[in-house]
């Protein structure tokens, strides 16, 4: 059986991006993690430029990406324009298209 991994943006502090996943591969015994789920601010310069590299990580490791996200039914047309634009860099990163689940992190 295969699980996602969530991750919050609180362990950034604590680890770098290449930190964290070096550090789930090594617990990883039985090759259980099939990838990860992340909960970040996307408005945030600093936590997405750090989502964005542990992305490249996860690529490293064909790891499925989830992006935890606010209540989409309350946003402007503003921060809609920054979401999609992150989720393109984030196809960027895999060099194709990939699908990220996003529901927002209260449900």
């Amino acid at each position: 059986m295969k699980f996602l991994i969530s991750i919050n943006n609180k362990i950034f502090e604590e680890y770098s991006p290449r930190e964290l996943v070096e550090t789930f591969i090594s617990l990883d015994k039985n090759n259980c993690i099939a990838g990860a789920e992340i909960y970040i601010n996307l408005i945030n310069d600093v936590e997405r430029k750090y989502s964005l590299e542990l992305v490249r990580y996860m690529k490293d490791m064909n790891w499925i990406v989830q992006i935890h996200s606010v209540d989409l039914s309350n946003l402007n047309e503003d921060t809609i324009k920054k979401f999609l634009s992150y989720y393109n860099e984030l196809s960027l990163v895999y060099g194709k298209k990939i699908k990220i689940t996003i529901h927002p992190a209260e449900e």
